[in-house]
């Protein structure tokens, strides 16, 4: 599902890395992951357009970012549908830039042709092992290399890599996640919920649910007059020398 216009749905630079403890959420909303339900907005929300001036006029901005997951030296890879680009999103600054794309997932990362992610990725977060990264489709879930582009695996169900999620919302779809700073950690949003259970990189074992699936307004007290926030659709916003994009940029390059 693609959220739009003011910005609150997926996340990038969330990994152990950051000594502030916080992530930006994309919306682009940097929200500070402190635990204890000490959590504050620290700017935000705004339009994509505002907190990435280089993502103006392109479906990123327009239509919305399904899914991010950052890489190192502020860089990451952003999604939109079947698009995406390699940005540099210089946290704190408006000087982000595009390296690469807008191009389709399938030119970006040729592994995923003619697999669900060509499509389209929900959800994906940065793993504490390597330069590995977890992404998710529906009930399916991969891992790649980033650097090399490479898939680890194969394209399996949510289930057989996370088995403590069977039962729950998660086991069909997972809308955001990520890596938390906390060692071995990972919270996984769907809806108006969200989960975080302990992992162990590329095994099952030890895996379990540390709090019970909960509304995320009750783990992230600051979101509570924001969310929930219908934003669908293409921006209606009055920008200078702003130029309208066409609903066919959204899928056609």
């Amino acid at each position: 599902m693609v959220q739009t216009g003011t910005y609150l749905k997926k996340l990038i630079h969330p990994t152990g890395e950051r000594k502030d403890k916080s992530c930006t959420m994309i919306t682009g909303m940097p929200l500070m992951n402190v635990p204890g339900g000490d959590d504050k907005i620290l700017t935000g929300p705004r339009l994509i357009c505002d907190g990435f001036p280089s993502l103006v006029d392109t479906p990123f901005a327009e239509y919305g970012i399904d899914c991010a997951f950052d890489t190192e030296d502020d860089k990451a890879f952003i999604f939109s549908t079947n698009l995406c680009a390699y940005i540099d999103y210089a946290p704190g600054t408006v000087n982000d830039k595009i390296l690469s794309g807008p191009m389709t997932i399938a030119s970006m990362f040729p592994v995923f042709k003619d697999t669900v992610f060509e499509n389209g990725i929900d959800s994906a977060y940065r793993s504490t092992r390597g330069k590995e990264v977890y992404l998710f489709r529906g009930n399916k879930y991969g891992r790649i290399k980033y650097d090399s582009k490479e898939l680890v695996g194969t394209i399996r169900d949510i289930t057989d890599g996370f088995p403590i999620l069977r039962g729950t919302i998660f086991e069909s779809g997972i809308d955001a996640a990520f890596a938390s700073h906390k060692e071995g950690q990972l919270y996984f949003f769907k809806g108006d919920t969200y989960v975080r259970i302990h992992y162990n990189p590329g095994t099952t074992d030890h895996d379990y649910i540390i709090d019970k699936v909960k509304p995320i307004v009750s783990g992230w007290s600051s979101l509570s007059g924001i969310l929930p926030r219908k934003n669908h659709g293409v921006d209606s916003h009055d920008e200078p020398d702003h130029k309208h994009s066409y609903p066919d940029q959204h899928v056609e390059l």
